[in-house]
């Protein structure tokens, strides 16, 4: 955004999520991003969706909570 003349992060913030290979390879200015585990994500719904089958209960709900990691760019 220089050519812009914007001062990041002081006028303009962004946050990018999932931590796509695009993030990793935005080097100026290093963006900000949420980096989410999609293999435990696939885990808890594929476990959830078998349980639902099996018990033939579609009202069955599972609540599981899967942290995410904040990977601290130049963008915040």
């Amino acid at each position: 955004m220089k050519q812009e003349n914007v001062k990041i992060p002081e006028e303009f913030k962004i946050v990018g999520y999932d931590y796509h290979s695009f993030t990793r390879i935005l080097q100026k200015p290093k963006l900000t991003t949420i980096m989410q585990p999609i293999d435990k994500i696939g885990k808890a719904l594929s476990s959830t969706i078998i349980s639902m089958i099996e018990e033939k209960d579609n009202d069955l709900i599972n609540n599981t909570i899967i942290n995410v990691e904040l990977i601290e760019g130049e963008t915040t």
